[in-house]
């Protein structure tokens, strides 16, 4: 068959849409060998062997997160967002790696010190172990900004 039609027929695009194309100009559709052990090492590979994917002298990346939350109480319903962005540094640090790998290894740190003592991995959706990282993360300059977006009094209804 027809490797790229197939794939786009998967993916639900033509064959001539701007994904399909963006995948052929990765690499995807060659006989060219690539040397990894999963299918996202391979992708790994085809993208850092192409050089228009590195970033240019000066060049920086930045994350935007944004979060939206619906709280209902008694006598209103409160719509609410917490909204971080953030900047690679000078340095050549991403944002992309700082926003993943500090708040980990603040966590690791913590179980180290004793701070974290709930047996097995840990997801962190309790203040105990969100808020010290939160703390440490706007001292590194990583900071959600909370937001009261907009408040319906159940009367106004």
């Amino acid at each position: 068959g027809d490797l790229k039609a197939d794939v786009a027929a998967k993916v639900g695009h033509a064959v001539d849409s701007h994904v399909i194309k963006a995948f052929e100009w990765l690499g995807l559709f060659t006989d060219e060998p690539v040397k990894a052990t999963t299918n996202l090492d391979a992708v790994c590979e085809l993208m850092k062997a192409r050089p228009e994917m590195y970033y240019a002298p000066g060049e920086k990346d930045m994350i935007v997160m944004k979060h939206t939350y619906e709280v209902e109480y008694a006598d209103r319903t409160e719509y609410l967002s917490t909204t971080m962005v953030d900047y690679g540094l000078d340095d050549g640090t991403t944002s992309m790696s700082r926003t993943v790998g500090l708040p980990v290894a603040i966590a690791a740190r913590m179980v180290l010190e004793g701070k974290i003592t709930k047996p097995g991995v840990q997801i962190p959706i309790t203040g105990d172990i969100y808020n010290p990282i939160l703390d440490e993360l706007e001292k590194l300059g990583i900071k959600f900004e909370d937001q009261v977006d907009k408040v319906v009094r159940k009367a106004d209804l």
